[in-house]
């Protein structure tokens, strides 16, 4: 019974991350506690047969390099960063691992647990 509650749970998170427009491939696993973060401007894929470990963070804009949510980037002409997503085919994503935007993810790669992804790998 639980198995069938996880497996209904699973189906409704996948369903709900690309209703909001997340791209997801055939055979890939994405944790429960999975962060997306999927704006209008940015578009986020995730491709076949990949694995998306716990506590994952995927970010397609962030604030926080110039000053945060208080709009103190605003006061300095500075813009919010955005960017797209896109994780390869057969690609691991370790635990507690932060995906900045703009970033790719290519085919058959690991990201090790804890890490910061502000780099193509």
């Amino acid at each position: 019974m639980i198995n069938i509650l996880f497996q209904l749970y699973y189906k409704f998170r996948l369903r709900n991350f690309r209703k909001k427009g997340v791209k997801i491939g055939n055979n890939t696993f994405i944790a429960h506690t999975v962060h997306i973060d999927k704006q209008k401007e940015a578009k986020v894929e995730i491709g076949n047969n990949c694995f998306i470990t716990r506590n994952v963070m995927i970010l397609s804009h962030v604030d926080t390099h110039v000053g945060g949510p208080l709009g103190i980037w605003k006061n300095l002409g500075l813009r919010r960063l955005k960017g797209d997503v896109i994780i390869g085919d057969n690609v691991f994503v370790g635990v507690q691992s932060v995906i900045m935007p703009g970033i790719k993810i290519g085919n058959n790669s690991v990201t090790g647990a804890l890490s910061l992804v502000n780099n193509d790998v």
